[in-house]
């Protein structure tokens, strides 16, 4: 799936600078996770934004336990909800972590959808 507002991912990562390291962390986990991802390349890009051994550590669960660690992730990712600008700068940033050329696997993108769900935003202001 074509992300047509990621049009440059090094602006979005400046933009992430602030950005909640915990949910941001979660998000990215959850969309590395997802069929088609690349999971190294999402780890690289969240160097410095998030932190890589939660992330290592909440991927693993992932591959593991899917359920119960798909759950934690999330509620990782709703600490943020009620603070709209925060939930937005982390559904965003979860998806130019995840797509270095714009583009989402459709597994990413149901990631997406779930984690702007969870964050009680609209997928659709996200071109999903």
């Amino acid at each position: 799936m074509r992300l047509d507002w990621l049009t440059d991912p090094g602006k979005e990562r400046a933009a992430l600078a602030g950005a909640d390291p915990q949910a941001l962390t979660a998000a990215c986990a959850l969309m590395a996770a997802a069929e088609g991802a690349d999971a190294d390349g999402i780890r690289s890009r969240l160097d410095g934004l998030g932190d890589p051994k939660a992330f290592d550590e909440t991927l693993e669960r992932l591959r593991g336990d899917a359920a119960v660690a798909d759950e934690e992730a999330l509620a990782a990712v709703r600490a943020v909800k009620g603070d709209v600008e925060e939930a937005k700068r982390v559904a965003r940033g979860c998806c130019a972590l995840a797509s270095a050329d714009g583009d989402l696997s459709p597994a990413q993108a149901d990631t997406a959808r779930r984690i702007c769900e969870a964050l009680n935003l609209s997928p659709t202001q996200f071109g999903l």
